[in-house]
């Protein structure tokens, strides 16, 4: 999901500081570190900056997420994606808040809440405490989007899949799958260079069913990128690194399975670094 989410929002990293489970944004004198913990299936944002603008930036990297998770709910529904969201007050290090909650807190008129912080207890400011994240004209959509999806009949299927398979590299064309249509794109690559990212596709694909649903999703997305990356012209080798490095996390846990991914994606990487 990390890696969906740097390239979602690539044109806020600043200086290149990016890394395969985060990265540095900024907007308007603002600056946000955004990384990621799989152990613990958690997300971190962390935003400094203009007290008076940083929600602003903090509102694009949750709009970008949003879409993200959209992606998955619509495809497996929400109940297989649950995704909570919490906020932490900087004056209460430590201190986490489920953000739902405090909308519905807000919408119901509850002013004050009792929260257990450092063994003791204490009183927070329900308004003061969103305030500080985000505005209330931000907060009143929400909740209007949240009460859409309670709502929502469950009969209600969702038919837009983002799904590719079987992607595979034949002479100098590239056949992408995307939403169950084949693109063919022409590319002059190296014929070794071809060979082994056919032969990468090829241990990708073997890996994918010793994956969970997820994982599976991500590495079908970094595989993606990658292809799609070395059609450009000029492909970016920040990009298709992060891609590659991808690869070989997953395959990384996988023993025998993973192997032939971390010595073609390697190689490949070599190859690629030959042309710059």
């Amino acid at each position: 999901m990390i890696t969906r989410f740097i390239v979602r929002a690539h044109e806020w990293i600043e200086d290149n500081q990016v890394w395969r489970r985060g990265a540095i944004l900024a907007q308007g004198g603002n600056r946000a570190l955004v990384r990621a913990d799989p152990a613990s299936r958690r997300v971190e944002i962390r935003v400094g900056g203009d007290e008076r603008t940083r929600r602003d930036l903090l509102a694009v990297i949750r709009s970008h997420f949003q879409a993200i998770h959209k992606t998955f709910t619509e495809s497996a529904g929400k109940e297989a994606f649950p995704v909570q969201s919490f906020l932490c007050p900087p004056q209460y290090p430590g201190l986490r808040l489920n953000y739902e909650d405090l909308l519905t807190y807000e919408r119901d008129d509850l002013r004050e809440i009792p929260a257990t912080w450092q063994g003791r207890t204490i009183r927070l400011n329900v308004t003061a405490v969103l305030n500080g994240f985000t505005t209330p004209e931000a907060r009143r959509q929400e909740r209007e989007r949240l009460f859409l999806e309670e709502r929502m009949p469950r009969e209600i299927h969702y038919h837009e899949h983002r799904h590719f398979e079987a992607d595979v590299v034949s002479g100098s064309v590239v056949n992408l799958g995307n939403d169950n249509l084949i693109q063919q794109v022409s590319r002059t690559l190296s014929p070794e260079i071809e060979r082994t990212l056919q032969e990468l596709t090829a241990a990708v694909n073997a890996m994918l069913e010793h994956l969970s649903g997820e994982q599976a999703e991500e590495v079908r997305e970094d595989l993606k990128r990658l292809q799609e990356e070395l059609q450009k012209p000029k492909p970016s080798r920040k990009w298709y690194s992060i891609s590659i490095e991808g690869l070989r996390q997953a395959a990384t846990n996988l023993d025998q399975i993973g192997k032939p991914v971390i010595e073609l994606a390697g190689k490949l990487l070599e190859l690629l670094g030959k042309l710059s």
